[in-house]
């Protein structure tokens, strides 16, 4: 029966998926005075191995090559090893519209570690993944906290735009061109 209810507890039971989520060990963000609307703040696990990590740097880059004004924040509360790169990102806020590539279930330890983000009154979309057709209580109840949901594949669009009114776009990762390698074929060894 324990092994049934482990697998059912996050539906059923509303257990959180993170079990033993990491403390929080980062600094407040500070909201500009005026916050421009130019541009967007992207939040997410810049700097951790994570799927989703890699999603938000992909972003990122995808939004920056189209000349978007950008404020990188990066949220540090995940078991995700760190990346070792010297990447360095900001710790303001100043666009009046937030991307948030921080799933649902884990909004709350966003706001959690971040309440300034939440209280700037920025326009804040969530950029969420689901792998389920059904949308379990905890996360829907994330829904609340943002004004949009983006969503990397069509079935998790899906997902959300039938629990919801709000706006469900569908917006596909970014997959960056490919750099040719300097080496040639017969350069491998047999």
């Amino acid at each position: 029966r324990f092994e049934t209810w482990s697998r059912r507890a996050f539906v059923d039971d509303e257990v959180p998926l993170l079990v033993g989520i990491p403390e929080r060990h980062t600094d407040s963000w500070e909201v500009d005075a005026e916050l421009s609307t130019e541009g967007l703040n992207v939040v997410g696990y810049l700097t951790r191995e994570s799927s989703l990590g890699d999603v938000a740097r992909r972003l990122l880059d995808g939004l920056g090559a189209a000349g978007v004004p950008l404020a990188a924040l990066a949220q540090q509360r995940t078991a995700s090893p760190e990346l070792v790169t010297g990447d360095v990102f900001g710790s303001n806020i100043s666009f009046a519209s937030t991307l948030a590539v921080v799933n649902a279930d884990q909004f709350p330890a966003l706001q959690l570690d971040h309440p300034e983000l939440f209280e700037a009154g920025t326009h804040l979309i969530g950029y969420w993944f689901w792998e389920l057709e059904f949308v379990p209580a905890p996360m829907r109840r994330a829904i609340d906290l943002v004004e949009e949901i983006w969503a990397g594949s069509t079935f998790v669009a899906d997902a959300f735009a039938a629990i919801t009114e709000r706006p469900v776009r569908y917006v596909p990762i970014p997959v960056p061109e490919p750099i040719a390698a300097a080496r040639h074929r017969g350069s491998f060894s047999p």
